[in-house]
């Protein structure tokens, strides 16, 4: 039996979640044999994903800083299999932080870093030469620091790709700050910091930029941890972009605040704003389910809309695994707060099964801990895969690990069933017909894109009114007699 979360609005029309048991199909996934090299672990390394050599596969680059300290480019060969490329060593490090971004325009990938070599931190730009070799980037002008996170973008609107970075400053065993700056690129990739702004100074930390509230223009989330008076505090803070890379803090009350965090931002309902995925260490030791799913309402302001197991120190992606149109969740990390992080390893997938209602999918026991992970196609399959890398535990474990998938993937038009569910017309304006072939069924539903149950009935077969319906895709989900689910969806015209 699989665990569903599914959302119900109340008649406040505030949203609230329920968990039932249901049984459904769920994502396959396969330990690859490959082997990374054992020096490709580290509590708290670094891995980013890109084709740095332009040869049409995903690459990945890894830092670590034990056993030894040292960071290298994967290079995949299409297959999954990968080689290290040793015209490259970049530094070694922990509590890092990187990304893959075409930073100069040229047409390739450039490496952009953070994190801790020796006992201080670095920030680092690597430019590509086009051939996957790379040239380190003199005078950059960013402040160097650990324990956190950037973002790039364009903040200023001048058509290159600014920065906020946010983390530690200095040596954890000396004098260190903790920092958040916003940094403007020249055009050069020279660097100055921007003071028209304050934005809460965060570390083991977590800094997106985001257009939130859709005036094209590109805002901040950031979640993690300040120290008030020698106790340690966690925050999440949401700022709007006022013009040229100015900021002001948006109020944000429910969202709650977490540290050891990690984030990740897409529209999973459908709406056309961005949604806020959330993991990490919520203080309140009530809070058993600290990753969620908060909603965008279309001016930055977020709702909680599903609340999902707990996970800290691990990583949280959207991502489209069944290609069905909506965004799946994959989140993984220690699954409890208390004591003993080995023993409580998880890597979890919720699929979507439309309207912001999740089934959990996929479950692994054990993985990495401490970790940190990339999604996508590493074997040239068309379908989603995934890396995770962290401390492995012991000399036996594999550090590293790529999961292939081995899904049946059946696209957009249906979830779990491939024919035997069929709306017509689709799209519609008036109503529609729901056939079923084969099935007896038990109960059949219907959700706009916000999750809400708009129309529920028992009858196969069914012409449905859809003319006060507002514009927009909404899901069917049918249950039949053998309690499995089937779902499609329609749009209204």
């Amino acid at each position: 039996m699989k665990k569903m979360f599914l959302n119900f609005a109340m008649v406040t029309g505030l949203l609230c979640t329920a968990q039932v048991e249901v049984k459904a199909q769920g994502f396959d996934f396969e330990l690859s044999n490959f082997n990374f090299n054992k020096e490709a672990s580290s509590v708290n390394g670094t891995i980013a994903k890109g084709d740095v050599d332009n040869d049409g596969d995903v690459d990945v680059f890894i830092s670590t800083r034990y056993p030894k300290s040292e960071g290298f480019i994967y290079l995949n060969d299409g297959k999954g299999n990968f080689t290290v490329n040793t015209n490259n060593v970049f530094p070694g490090s922990d509590l890092s932080y990187s990304e893959f971004i075409d930073i100069d325009k040229d047409g390739d990938l450039d490496l952009m870093f953070m994190g801790r070599v020796g006992d201080g931190g670095q920030t680092n730009l690597y430019l590509n030469d086009g051939s996957g070799n790379f040239t380190l980037k003199q005078n950059l002008g960013i402040t160097n620091c650990h324990s956190g996170e950037f973002s790039l973008g364009d903040i200023d609107n001048d058509n290159d790709l600014d920065i906020v970075i946010c983390g530690i400053e200095g040596s954890l065993s000396g004098n260190h700050i903790t920092i958040t700056k916003v940094f403007a690129n020249n055009g050069f990739q020279e660097f100055t910091a921007l003071t028209s702004s304050s934005i809460e100074n965060l570390h083991e930390s977590s800094v997106k930029l985001v257009d939130l509230d859709n005036d094209k223009d590109l805002d901040i989330v950031i979640m993690g941890e300040s120290k008030i008076n020698l106790t340690r505090v966690s925050k999440i803070k949401t700022y709007l972009n006022i013009g040229s890379g100015v900021y002001t803090e948006l109020s944000n009350p429910n969202l709650i605040p977490t540290t050891f965090s990690a984030m990740s931002l897409a529209d999973s309902d459908g709406d056309g704003d961005v949604d806020l995925l959330v993991s990490g260490n919520v203080t309140d030791v009530n809070i058993s389910d600290s990753t969620r799913l908060y909603t965008n309402n279309g001016n930055g302001v977020f709702v909680e809309t599903a609340r999902f197991p707990y996970s800290l120190v691990g990583s949280v992606h959207f991502a489209d695994f069944d290609e069905d149109g909506d965004q799946d969740i994959f989140f993984d990390g220690v699954s409890s707060n208390i004591c003993c992080p080995h023993n409580n390893r998880t890597i979890n997938i919720y699929k979507n099964i439309g309207g912001n209602n999740f089934i959990e999918s996929f479950s692994q026991n054990n993985p990495p801990v401490y970790n940190k992970s990339v999604i996508a196609d590493f074997n040239g399959d068309s379908k989603l895969d995934f890396i995770t890398m962290g401390d492995g535990i012991t000399n036996n474990d594999k550090s590293t690990q790529m999961f292939f998938s081995k899904s049946n993937v059946t696209g957009i038009q249906n979830s779990f069933a491939a024919s035997e569910v069929t709306v017509f017309p689709n799209p519609a304006n008036n109503q529609i017909q729901i056939k079923l072939d084969n099935l007896n069924p038990i109960n059949l539903e219907v959700f706009n894109n916000l999750g809400v149950l708009v129309a529920q009935f028992t009858d196969a077969n069914t012409i449905l009114n859809i003319e006060n319906y507002n514009q927009g895709m909404y899901s069917v989900k049918i249950q039949d007699e053998n309690g499995v689910y089937y779902v499609t969806k329609f749009i209204k015209n």
